[in-house]
């Protein structure tokens, strides 16, 4: 333990005690798989090697093998071959991440383009289109500095901005859930925990709309070549903020990194510290707002669900998780197959394309039954996969799940009788991968 840096020293201490707690509480199966799901993530910020994992299993399960059964692979396609997608296929692509790579753009771009952003930004894969051994150890340290003390500390301004957001639309007659809530809140929160200012955030938010389309859209080339020239505007600005940091340094998570950066030499370069940021940039907002907007969508379309939440705010933790499995914000995940290889029992040979469905796997009949339903009940929500599995299980959840609850807790404390604006029709962001809704029309206080 002595040789363990400070953060993996935390998390074999939680692994410890998860697993004491697995031992000596009455958890029953679903309890003790939950926990070692815990226990793989903290594994994997240890960097806990297999044979030290093996006893932990065979402590927890009694035995050192996988805990939860082979399961039959259900629904889902991809282009050219049927692929099927469970609950388990993410674990089974993450196992095999060194045979697949993700793939930049959806659309195919012109030279022009292609031009324009490679002499742009020397961007590097980092974080989901990333393999090992540069993956790890750019995970590793985004860890190191998403720390629960970080997550308290920006936990006040994140209430206080919301409670005055919700304020202001709950004496409207009509208000708009993405324009007056969803849009600018978790932009708020992840671009304050990265020190860009608030006079910014329009800006911020329009490049990464742009972003998002450029990457998982389909722009024709005039679109194309403006997003390219937007992107390269993106780019700099964040690399001039990291620039600033270096100099200037402030309670945020840029300064955190650099700091790091200056510890760790190679390991983790100021080029690495830009790039980190440009991710986080999206990354910290794009899918909570439309998690939480796609589930304020289905929670108020289900009238007996949304007054059991009014009446019992008890219950809004487990409906979030019931929330993020059945409204999940990202739908697919492409990848490129590097290598010769069998999944699902389906042969796919290098350089095939490979379109994933993991957001299937929330509906999986055999793990969740009436899977289709929302049930903010229902006992094991939390298994979902909306945050992904193992080594890419996403780090800025515990600012998610926090933005969600307070989220409901506001509504369902000043806006109780909220409903959907009847005849409203709902229009998308022409996306592959994310489900973004345009506007969610609420009559905050309708008449009796």
């Amino acid at each position: 333990l002595a040789t363990f840096s400070s953060g993996c020293y935390n998390a074999f201490a939680s692994m410890c005690r998860r697993t004491a707690q697995a031992v000596f509480a009455d958890l029953g199966e679903q309890g003790r798989l939950r926990v070692f799901d815990e226990l793989a993530e903290i594994r994997l910020l240890a960097e806990i090697d297999d044979e030290t994992f093996g006893v932990v299993k065979k402590i927890v399960f009694g035995s050192d093998s996988e805990p939860r059964p082979s399961m039959p692979l259900v629904g889902a396609r991809e282009a050219g071959m049927n692929v099927k997608v469970s609950i388990e296929l993410p674990e089974r692509i993450l196992e095999f991440a060194e045979g697949m790579v993700r793939d930049g753009v959806y659309g195919s771009l012109s030279e022009l383009v292609e031009d324009k952003i490679s002499s742009g930004f020397p961007r590097k894969p980092t974080f989901t289109n990333c393999d090992p051994p540069r993956h790890p150890k750019m995970r590793q340290a985004l860890a190191q500095c998403l720390t629960p003390a970080r997550w308290e500390r920006s936990r006040p301004a994140v209430r206080d901005y919301a409670t005055a957001l919700v304020e202001r639309l709950a004496v409207k007659p009509r208000a708009d859930l993405v324009a007056d809530l969803m849009y600018p809140l978790p932009a708020f929160a992840g671009f304050a925990l990265l020190g860009f200012p608030t006079a910014d955030t329009d800006r911020l938010k329009e490049w990464c709309v742009t972003r998002v389309l450029l990457t998982y859209g389909k722009l024709d080339a005039a679109g194309q070549v403006q997003a390219a020239n937007e992107l390269t505007s993106f780019w700099n600005y964040v690399r001039e903020h990291v620039q600033r940091r270096m100099t200037d340094p402030a309670d945020d998570l840029t300064s955190d990194l650099l700091a790091l950066s200056a510890t760790l030499g190679e390991e983790l370069t100021t080029e690495d510290v830009i790039n980190m940021i440009y991710s986080t940039a999206l990354a910290s907002h794009e899918t909570s707002q439309n998690a939480i907007l796609n589930g304020l969508k289905r929670l108020l379309g289900e009238r007996e669900q949304w007054d059991a939440l009014c009446a019992d705010q008890t219950l809004i933790p487990n409906a979030v998780e019931e929330l993020l499995r059945l409204e999940s914000p990202v739908m697919t995940l492409r990848r490129t197959v590097t290598k010769d290889t069998t999944l699902g029992g389906v042969a796919m040979p290098a350089g095939s394309q490979v379109l994933l469905q993991p957001a299937a796997g929330n509906h999986d009949p055999a793990h969740f039954p009436d899977g289709d339903q929302l049930d903010i009940r229902r006992k094991n929500a939390r298994e979902h996969l909306t945050f992904g599995k193992q080594w890419h299980f996403c780090l800025g959840s515990p600012l998610a799940r926090f933005e969600y609850n307070l989220v409901l807790e506001l509504l369902t404390t000043r806006t109780p009788r909220m409903r959907l604006l009847a005849g409203q029709t709902f229009s998308y962001l022409p996306t592959m991968q994310f489900r973004v809704l345009e506007k969610l029309l609420v009559e905050p206080a309708p008449a009796a």
